[in-house]
């Protein structure tokens, strides 16, 4: 339904940037890295992948000069040390990347708007490690601040690592159930 809308939008106004942002934000928001540079390519003319993506793909030394340079531009900049954590937690240095969670969650404050995307990567840095209690209490987290994405945690190969572990069998049981509930009040 949103993509629909989004297409319609930017064939009244194909000149909008904001338009245009919105189709690399929605692609970003469910973790469709290859569709979200398709859309940087085809509506900003990028050919870079962005870090996110080549983590994605594995690439993580691009990934690392990608996020180095990121941080040496904007030391402060929105994102980085979510992203920094995920990137230790696919090297395997775990202790790197638990120590970035106390700096994650200081940035983003439990109302605000995007808390529930800060504690999903939490949730990835803990699955990734293989600690399926840790990752399903983020993922509960997650889901109850604003982003029960059942589709997302059904296939995001960050969570591949607990996906066996009880404690996401249940979460996953409980969050199809909501889910389609949803799906039924509200459409896809």
């Amino acid at each position: 339904m949103a993509a629909y809308e989004l297409d319609r939008a930017l064939e009244t106004n194909p000149t909008s940037d904001g338009i245009k942002a919105e189709f690399i934000d929605m692609a970003n928001i469910v973790r469709d890295y290859d569709r979200e540079f398709a859309n940087r390519q085809r509506l900003f003319g990028e050919s870079k992948p962005n870090v996110w993506y080549l983590m994605f793909k594995g690439r993580l030394e691009e990934a690392k000069r990608t996020l180095d340079e990121e941080q040496a531009k904007n030391p402060e900049g929105q994102g980085l040390p979510e992203t920094w954590a995920l990137y230790f937690a696919l090297k395997g240095d775990f202790h790197s990347a638990e120590a970035k969670i106390p700096e994650v969650l200081s940035r983003y404050p439990i109302k605000g708007p995007v808390y529930h995307h800060a504690t999903y990567d939490i949730a990835c840095v803990y699955a990734l490690e293989g600690k399926a209690d840790e990752a399903v209490k983020w993922l509960k987290e997650t889901a109850a601040t604003g982003f029960p994405c059942y589709p997302l945690f059904a296939r995001d190969p960050f969570l591949n690592r607990i996906r066996q572990s009880a404690a996401f069998v249940d979460f996953m049981n409980e969050s199809k159930v909501k889910w389609e509930v949803s799906r039924k009040e509200f459409g896809e």
